[in-house]
């Protein structure tokens, strides 16, 4: 008979993978980056509790060639949660090619087992009963690769400690900057998600740590490791689950909300506030700059500035006269006019230079040029190469 432990283990994997069907449904193929690397963690969450218990439990017989899979997503969950929090932390801050590299261990240890992945059911029964007769026995040992037994388990616990006190750094920042800047923070919900998240990281690497260096050579460890892991994701999900907006997709959730709840939910607005507001919009254009993101939109800068969509509407139509798109646009050509003091962008196309400052097409850059300027786009950028003075204003 199996020990509780499995069967919690086999519970919270099926949460997992339900879990990960729900971010599904939220996502689309405009889905935001962040939603994408959301499905990427969990994915890696769950498929990691699904090998981690089949070998608990022995089923992994069975499924032999699910033997080992795990462990380069191990090193797929550092970065991804970074990046993640970072996305949502710092949205103005792109991806860089650079930030792949960040990838790069979890496809040396793909690497590293790849011969064994490709070797026959058999040959993987056999090395999980060698593993189990080890007179040693180390919890987590990996006999198949050019490392030592448990040395990239080790390695995934430095880089795994590592990305957790970065995501914590990360969220400090921020947080130290809603409290400089009045009006300006993450929304409470999504603050207490992403603590959440950092403290699942550092349960996990805390329990791996303890394994590794485990003096009790038996499967009552492995076990132990499995119920903690399992315990502390449904910690985390129950955090997600009262986040909607974060698990269907803000998309999602306004589609399936009915027209009268949206209009009963408006709370009217104040003069003064509408004011104060359009201060905090401006004062988040200049030290954010959210315009460089191409994915930007109304509900993701009322998100990042904590205003309701109505409000900042609002805001936007009636106490700063513009539109949302309008005013966007026109702080990406004020950007790009500023980059040019010190740029000439002499290798890039229009195209190029329009994709720099955060415009997702050469239509919108060329309407947006010809509107706030009255020059064609080629003009405008010669204006700029010659330091010509220019005015970008939004027409009335």
């Amino acid at each position: 008979m199996q020990p509780i432990s499995i069967y919690i283990a086999w519970v919270g994997t099926g949460l997992a993978f339900f879990t990960l069907y729900i971010l599904s449904v939220g996502y689309r193929k405009e889905s935001s980056l962040t939603h994408k690397l959301l499905c990427l963690l969990v994915f890696c969450w769950a498929w990691t509790m699904l090998v981690t218990t089949s070998i608990a439990s022995g089923i992994i017989m069975d499924f032999p060639h699910l033997f080992r899979t795990a462990i380069p997503l191990g090193f797929l969950i550092g970065p991804t949660a970074f990046l993640y929090i970072q996305n949502i932390t710092y949205p103005e801050k792109k991806i860089s090619a650079f930030s792949w590299l960040y990838f790069l261990p979890a496809g040396l240890a793909f690497l590293d087992l790849l011969p064994f992945y490709l070797s026959s059911a058999v040959s993987k029964q056999e090395a999980y009963l060698a593993y189990l007769s080890d007179s040693s026995f180390r919890v987590f040992s990996v006999t198949e690769g050019i490392l030592p037994a448990n040395g990239i388990f080790w390695i995934m616990l430095i880089l795994g400690i590592g990305y957790v006190f970065a995501q914590g750094r990360l969220l400090y920042l921020r947080a130290k900057e809603n409290t400089n800047a009045k009006g300006l923070k993450i929304d409470d919900r999504q603050l207490i998600w992403l603590t959440a998240l950092i403290i699942f990281q550092l349960i996990g690497a805390l329990t791996l740590a303890w394994t590794l260096s485990s003096v009790e050579k038996d499967i009552n460890v492995f076990y132990t490791y499995t119920t903690t892991y399992t315990l502390g994701f449904v910690f985390l999900s129950s955090v997600l689950y009262r986040c909607p907006e974060i698990l269907y997709g803000q998309a999602v959730v306004e589609a399936v909300l009915p027209k009268e709840t949206k209009k009963n939910s408006y709370v009217p607005i104040s003069d003064e506030q509408i004011e104060e507001y359009a201060q905090q919009v401006k004062a988040y254009m200049q030290t954010h700059q959210p315009y460089l993101n191409p994915e930007l939109s109304l509900n993701t800068l009322a998100q990042e500035l904590a205003i309701s969509r109505n409000h900042l509407s609002i805001v936007l139509n009636n106490g700063m006269g513009v539109k949302f798109n309008d005013l966007i646009n026109q702080h990406r050509l004020l950007h790009l006019a500023h980059q040019f003091e010190t740029i000439n962008y002499p290798q890039l196309t229009i195209e190029g230079i329009a994709s720099e400052v955060g415009f997702k097409s050469r239509t919108t850059f060329m309407h947006s040029v010809k509107k706030m300027t009255g020059l064609t786009p080629s003009k405008f950028i010669e204006s700029l190469r010659e330091k010509k003075p220019l005015d970008i204003s939004i027409p009335n």
